[in-house]
């Protein structure tokens, strides 16, 4: 990230992501465009292993990261992660039946749901219901083989606020269950204060606890262990689109 003086900050990103031209996750495409992505997202299906990645920032407190111990090659323990998995191919499938006029359109939907989904299972946030908060991470203007905004690398990233409303103050009644993989359950943040007491997430068995992160280079290096490091760089791709977007006249 640069050291000029435009802002770089989640607040920011938050505020970008918020205006209305920022809601489209897809480029702009041509007759001929749409008949050649037809086949690359054939391809896609056919050999990538797509996964949907939460972006949870709150105002005050910065990004919602999971902390993971679980002992992986390659990887510090512990090291952190954000909520996310994999993209289930019955639920891109259930998305073409609709028949979008974008072919692209039914891999951004399955993803925008198992997104949720994964962040229901991994922090007892349920917002399956209000994917209208849920918005694509935009990670710069210029398009790749694929027609979404927000992908990088068979990652699609969502970006959303959330609030004290979104975290629980008890464990959910219909908790996910994981067989005999018992998780911490309802737990505050590992950087616990004042300001976040009350503020619980029901943790999965995948992970050991959360924290938030104020500062947006602190949190890229914390999470940079994270599928191979595609959500630091996403993240790096998502300000460098920021302040792209405020150098405009």
């Amino acid at each position: 990230m640069s050291s000029s003086s435009t802002p770089v900050s989640f607040d920011a990103l938050l505020d970008f992501h918020q205006k209305e031209e920022s809601l489209s996750p897809y480029f702009p495409t041509t007759v001929e465009e749409k008949e050649a992505d037809l086949k690359i997202v054939e391809k896609v299906l056919e050999t990538s292993d797509l996964r949907g990645f939460g972006i949870l920032i709150h105002r005050e407190h910065g990004l919602v990261m999971l902390q993971c111990s679980k002992p992986k090659k390659g990887k510090p323990v512990p090291h952190f992660q954000i909520p996310g998995g994999h993209v289930d191919k019955f639920e891109i499938e259930e998305q073409q039946k609709k028949q979008p006029s974008n072919p692209w359109a039914p891999i951004y939907e399955a993803a925008k749901r198992g997104c949720v989904r994964e962040i229901w299972e991994e922090t007892g946030m349920d917002l399956r219901e209000s994917l209208d908060r849920v918005r694509p991470l935009w990670l710069g203007a210029i398009k790749t083989n694929k027609g979404m905004r927000n992908e990088h690398k068979d990652r699609i990233f969502f970006v959303l606020e959330v609030s004290d409303s979104d975290f629980l103050t008890k464990a959910p009644e219909a908790s996910v269950s994981h067989g005999e993989a018992k998780g911490p359950g309802l737990v505050g943040p590992l950087n616990l204060s004042s300001e976040t007491e009350g503020l619980k997430l029901n943790i999965s068995f995948e992970h050991t606890g959360f924290q938030f992160e104020k500062n947006p280079e602190v949190a890229i290096e914390a999470v940079q262990h994270h599928s191979g490091g595609k959500v630091s760089e996403a993240l790096r791709r998502a300000f460098r689109s920021l302040e792209a977007s405020t150098k405009e006249p």
